[in-house]
């Protein structure tokens, strides 16, 4: 028979150590990190719906104020990322950017209600897009249509960057660019341009649904080549 000396007997008595009744009640009730420190969960979930009720609350202000629907905003996520004041700060800036007539600063709210996902752009990235469509010969602006400030959201949401892919395979697969001299490619991009100044939807498609309309494109094409150089 194996016998346990008094010793190892205190020494392991005094290893199964759980606390006194004193330390629990402090953890529990007292500050301790069971009690979340001494915040109440409840209040700390009550305070943040608070915060998102306000926020939505000055989110709706500034829908209303514009006039667009406010079923229309709730279901465009981009917009929902931006605070309240910068959603603001992008209104007062892009409304003016994207003005039909140039002494009515107002005049560029029907894009924006039309299209609220404009106000998820910075007016950076904005006036990026307006440059580039100058260059290009476009001009949204003159068409004051519903059509055309759909259009023109559309067009608008995808950077220049984008738009010039959108062209330059169009270039490859649509035209002889890779195969003509200096004087042809210029041709060729002069009557490309003149395509897209008249389809500008074509720099929104997907390359798949170019190439599934690759025999359509090539011909407005070849026609703009026709009328334009002979």
């Amino acid at each position: 028979m194996v016998s346990v000396t008094n010793n190892t007997t205190r020494s392991a008595t005094r290893s199964v150590n759980f606390g006194s009744d004193a330390g629990l009640n402090r953890d529990m009730g007292n500050g301790g990190h069971l009690a979340g420190r001494g915040r109440d969960p409840l209040k700390r979930l009550q305070n943040g719906i608070n915060k998102v009720m306000k926020r939505e609350e000055e989110y709706g202000k500034i829908v209303k104020a514009i006039g667009i629907p406010e079923e229309k905003f709730m279901h465009i996520d981009s917009l929902h990322t931006i605070s309240p004041a910068t959603l603001k700060r992008y209104y007062n800036a892009n409304v003016g950017l994207l003005r039909c007539d140039p002494s009515e600063r107002a005049s560029g709210r029907g894009s924006i209600t039309a299209n609220p996902a404009l106000l998820s752009i910075s007016p950076g990235k904005l006036l990026w897009n307006l440059q580039y469509m100058e260059h290009l010969g476009i001009n949204l602006q003159e068409d004051t249509s519903p059509k055309s400030y759909l259009l023109k959201g559309h067009f608008l949401m995808t950077t220049p960057m984008t738009k010039r892919k959108k062209i330059a395979f169009m270039l490859r697969e649509m035209t002889d660019y890779s195969k003509s001299d200096r004087d042809g490619k210029r041709l060729i991009i002069e009557s490309l341009y003149q395509v897209v100044r008249e389809n500008t939807s074509y720099l929104g498609l997907s390359e798949k649904r170019m190439m599934e309309l690759k025999e359509k494109i090539k011909s407005k094409f070849e026609a703009a080549y026709r009328g334009m150089h002979g």
